[in-house]
């Protein structure tokens, strides 16, 4: 079986955090992270970087990742999905050459992947009929029990079936992790839905764990990560 390739989509127009993929985090620009952590593994072919942005690039390109130019401006706005970017990387890359070869998408804001995490999706999707494996993490409460405010402020229940249902009794529940997909070429270029009954998860653990979507998640990462570096080093 041949080695799986990874594509990291990383654009340069984040809101939230100005310059979120190449912003030092703990010394280093995040994406060069996950670029270093896989390629330590020693378990991919290639690592390629997908951007629209020239800074993005180099700083890619110095980790030692593969960056064939930079994306189009019309797959790095605001609306774009990870699965139109991936299906159409994978074309301009020319990697679309065998249909088998398994694609990671991996988020470049991940500064605690764990490249052993991603090696075991790409285990269970070589060896088991799935379209995609995704990374996700249990919801620290069940989510039958969540609620909403509708127009008038009024509290209602997601689902008032359950609303008498005990905490043992309800499945449990996951939500997207944020660090990866893993698919078979062929699905990221048909565009086969990542988020079905044909797709099953990778379980990321907690602890370490966070999704940094806000300044103040950046912060709260960053403070665990030196803590948790330090401790490794004692």
């Amino acid at each position: 079986m041949k080695k799986p390739i990874v594509i990291i989509p990383a654009r340069g127009g984040s809101k939230r955090i100005p310059k979120k993929n190449i912003k030092l985090f703990d010394g280093l620009p995040i994406i060069g992270y996950p670029i270093k952590e896989l390629q330590d593994s020693n378990r991919f072919e290639s690592i390629y970087v997908s951007t629209d942005d020239p800074e993005i690039a180099q700083i890619s390109e110095s980790f030692g990742a593969i960056v064939p130019g930079l994306r189009p401006a019309t797959l790095a706005d605001d609306f774009t999905t990870t699965l139109e970017v991936i299906s159409n990387e994978i074309i301009r890359f020319k990697l679309d050459q065998d249909p088998d070869r398994t694609i990671c998408c991996v988020y470049p804001g991940t500064p605690m992947l764990k490249s052993e995490k991603v090696i075991q999706a790409v285990e269970i999707l070589e060896s088991e009929n799935w379209d995609y494996i995704i990374s996700a993490k249990k919801t620290k409460s069940p989510i039958q029990r969540s609620f909403f405010l509708d127009s008038k402020k009024r509290l209602k229940l997601h689902f008032p079936n359950h609303e008498n249902t005990r905490t043992q009794d309800l499945d449990a529940s996951y939500e997207d992790a944020g660090q990866f997909y893993c698919g078979k070429m062929r699905n990221w270029i048909f565009k086969v839905p990542i988020f079905s009954s044909k797709s099953t998860l990778s379980l990321i653990e907690e602890e370490g764990f966070y999704d940094i979507d806000t300044i103040e998640d950046w912060f709260n990462a960053e403070d665990y990560f030196k803590s948790h570096k330090n401790i490794s080093q004692d």
